[in-house]
C-alpha cells in the first residue's frame, strides 16, 4: 500500500519461488495478481517476468544450492507451467480473461502501467538534469 501511495509500481515476480513452488500453475499466478490488485490497485500492478528457466537452457547449470533454501519439490531451472518464458504471456492473458478481468485491466497490467511508469520516471530524470 505504501508503494502505491508513493507512486510506485509492483511487478509480480513470475517465478515458482514467488508464486507457488508446488503448484506452478497459471491459476496460482492469477490468484497472486488478484490479491495484489485488491491490495494496491490494478493501476499499480504489472508483470515482473523472471524467466530463469530460459537461462538454464542456454547456459551451463550453476552448482546445486547447498543452503537448504530450495523448497521441496522445486528443481533449479524449472519455471511456471505455461509461463516459463515471455512466449507464455498469451497464456497468462487468456487466464486473466477466463477469470473475468476486463480488457482494460489486462492491458493495464500487461503493458500500459509499466509504459506510463517508465515515461513518467524518464520525464523526472530529464527535469532533474535540466535543473542541475
Amino acid at each position: 500500500r505504501r508503494l502505491a501511495a508513493a507512486g510506485g509500481l509492483f511487478g509480480l515476480m513470475l517465478h515458482p519461488l514467488a508464486i507457488d513452488p508446488v503448484t506452478r500453475s497459471l491459476d496460482r499466478v492469477v490468484d497472486h495478481l488478484e490479491h495484489a490488485a485488491e491490495t494496491i490497485g490494478v493501476e499499480r500492478l504489472c508483470f515482473g517476468g523472471d524467466f530463469t528457466s530460459r537461462l538454464w537452457k542456454v547456459m551451463p547449470p550453476p552448482p546445486e544450492p547447498t543452503d537448504g533454501l530450495m523448497p521441496p519439490g522445486l528443481q533449479p531451472g524449472i519455471g511456471l507451467d505455461g509461463l516459463d518464458s515471455s512466449d507464455g504471456y498469451p497464456n497468462l492473458i487468456a487466464a486473466l480473461a477466463r477469470r473475468g478481468w476486463s480488457a482494460d485491466d489486462i492491458e493495464a497490467v500487461s503493458s500500459r502501467n509499466v509504459s506510463m511508469f517508465s515515461r513518467f520516471r524518464i520525464k523526472i530524470a530529464e527535469n532533474v538534469k535540466f535543473c542541475q
